[in-house]
């Protein structure tokens, strides 16, 4: 059986050719993330000899929970650097911000400010 789902989404026929293409690459990420999940699922589950059967009742269950955000994603090397060096930005900005009234103490706070900024908006790509 090919790896193929003809799946129908009414309303889409009217999105430009970009928007079809982006619906299609999300459907197609959130169907392997819910086929993987109910696979992993299904080996937990599985108590006897042969291969594990993945039901309608976990693909349903693994859809909500993927929905909801029950699922947490791995997560990648560039968000924990980046939460990583805004929680330093942080740390020193606040002993910057003890001697705010000196001007090296301005001007560290507001440049670790904008690394904190900087690398939340950074993680986010």
């Amino acid at each position: 059986m090919p790896d193929e789902l003809r799946i129908v989404v009414t309303g889409s026929a009217d999105l430009p050719e970009q928007s079809r293409k982006a619906l299609s690459d999300a459907l197609t990420k959130h169907g392997q993330d819910l086929v993987d999940e109910a696979g992993r699922l299904a080996a937990a589950q599985h108590s006897g000899s042969g291969d594990p059967m993945v039901t309608p009742g976990m693909v349903t269950d693994v859809a909500v929970w993927l929905r909801r955000g029950y699922i947490q994603q791995k997560r990648t090397t560039r968000v924990i650097i980046a939460e990583a060096v805004i929680m330093l930005a942080t740390f020193i900005g606040g002993i910057f911000i003890n001697n705010v009234t000196k001007p090296w103490g301005a001007v560290g706070m507001v440049i670790c400010g904008a690394l904190a900024l900087f690398c939340f908006h950074w993680r986010e790509r």
